[in-house]
């Protein structure tokens, strides 16, 4: 079933089938697989990631006994905006996905308490017959997106006077910015200055 939010396209139960495997199509050989993954995927999640195009995903899948391991990269562009101007822009992220996703029925209901090691953290669980990739996918993505995204490495920001963008005019406030610790040391040349 296909529902319409706005101008974005959203499967409600098959909502990321693209990047759903059957456990019966994964071998225990090595298999190479590349997927073109549309924006729309990404805007239909709880937590959308702001993609600005198709994410291209590649990468080697293979199961080990009822494990399965995903080892792959992904790369996309993300519609950010400039933490010094806030001009929208796009920015590449590229960033390694490993996964292995491990049977629900393998961990013991009746356990209280489960210790997890460093090679759980990668993992995730599965049911029935399908893994999902998705879920690992996005959340390699927003952990490889900039923190304080730019424009550029030479951005200049906003005037902090009148607001101007300085990458596009030159506005003629006068910023001076000055850290507070030297004020006494301004006040000390502009003393010298005028009394010279």
């Amino acid at each position: 079933m296909v529902m319409r939010q706005g101008s974005n396209i959203c499967m409600t139960q098959d909502k990321y089938s693209l990047l759903v495997l059957r456990l019966e199509d994964i071998t225990e050989d090595v298999m190479e697989h590349s997927w073109n993954v549309p924006e729309e995927l990404f805007e239909c999640d709880d937590n959308p990631l702001p993609v600005g195009g198709t994410t291209n995903l590649h990468g080697k899948i293979y199961k080990l006994g009822v494990n399965v391991h995903f080892r792959g990269e992904v790369k996309t562009l993300l519609r950010l905006k400039c933490s010094r101007c806030l001009k929208q822009h796009k920015s590449l992220v590229e960033s390694p996905v490993e996964v292995s996703f491990l049977p629900i029925d393998s961990i013991n209901p009746g356990t209280e308490e489960l210790q997890l090691g460093a090679d759980d953290l990668d993992a995730q669980l599965y049911k029935e017959d399908e893994v999902d990739l998705f879920p690992a996918v996005r959340d390699q993505l927003w952990l490889a997106a900039p923190i304080k995204p730019l424009c550029s490495k030479g951005c200049r920001g906003l005037c902090p006077e009148c607001g101007a963008n300085l990458n596009d005019e030159n506005c003629g406030c006068k910023n001076v910015v000055t850290d507070p610790r030297f004020a006494v040391l301004n006040k000390l040349i502009n003393k010298d200055k005028k009394q010279e």
